[in-house]
C-alpha cells in the first residue's frame, strides 16, 4: 500500500529534541482527510477516538480537539519509504541510531510495528525500548498537543534504532519541506 500513495511530498515532521532545529527530519509522506479515500477511514476513526480521550482528559469537551482539527485542516499523513532511508538503513548496523533523537510536529502519531523505537525516560535518565507487541499502536503527543495543552502534555522525545521496520502516521499540520536535492 505505502508505493502506491498518491500525491507523496516532503514533509518537515519533527525538530532535534536538543536544538529544536528540525530540517533534517524530513519524509515522504502523503496528505489524507476525511471522505476523500475511504481506504483510510479506520485510520481516521482511531485519530478522532484518541482526540475525543485526549480532551475528555484534560477535562475539556469531547470535542475540544476535534474541532480544532477541522478548524486548522488537519489532515493525516501516511509515511511513503523513499529510497534515501532505506539505503541508511542497509548501511548501519541494526544497534546504530537511523533517526536520532527527536519530537514530532504532529499532535499525534500512531507507530504500527515499533521493533527499533525508544523513548527517553526523565525519571530513569536513559533510553527504554518500547516493546513491540502485535495488534497494539504506540502513541506519541507531539509538539502542537504539547502547545494546546499548555504544556499538560509534552511531546515525546524518541529515536529510532536501524532495525526499523515502523510505520508512522501522523495526524496534525505538516509543513512541506523542499528537498535538498
Amino acid at each position: 500500500m505505502l508505493n502506491t500513495l498518491p500525491g507523496a511530498t516532503d514533509v518537515f515532521y519533527g525538530e532535534d529534541a536538543y536544538t529544536h532545529e528540525g530540517l533534517k527530519f524530513r519524509g515522504t509522506y502523503a496528505r489524507f482527510q476525511p471522505g476523500k479515500e475511504h481506504r483510510f477511514d479506520n485510520y481516521f476513526q482511531i485519530f478522532s477516538i484518541l482526540c475525543s480521550l485526549i480532551s475528555l482528559s484534560l477535562g475539556k469537551e469531547e470535542i475540544f480537539l476535534d474541532s480544532i482539527s477541522k478548524e486548522r485542516d488537519y489532515a493525516l499523513y501516511i509515511y511513503q519509504y523513499e529510497a534515501e532511508y532505506l539505503k541508511l538503513l542497509s548501511e548501519l548496523e541494526e544497534t546504530e541510531i537511523s533517526i536520532p533523537p527527536h519530537v514530532n510536529k504532529s499532535l499525534i502519531t500512531i507507530v504500527v510495528s515499533n521493533k527499533a523505537l525508544e523513548s527517553y525516560s526523565p525519571k530513569q535518565q536513559a533510553w527504554v525500548s518500547v516493546p513491540d507487541r502485535e495488534g497494539y499502536l504506540i502513541v506519541h503527543g507531539g509538539i502542537l498537543l504539547q502547545k494546546l495543552t499548555q504544556g499538560k502534555i509534552q511531546a515525546e522525545i524518541h529515536r529510532v534504532r536501524a532495525s526499523d521496520a515502523s510505520k508512522a502516521i501522523f495526524w496534525g499540520f505538516l509543513p512541506t519541506v523542499k528537498p535538498n536535492w
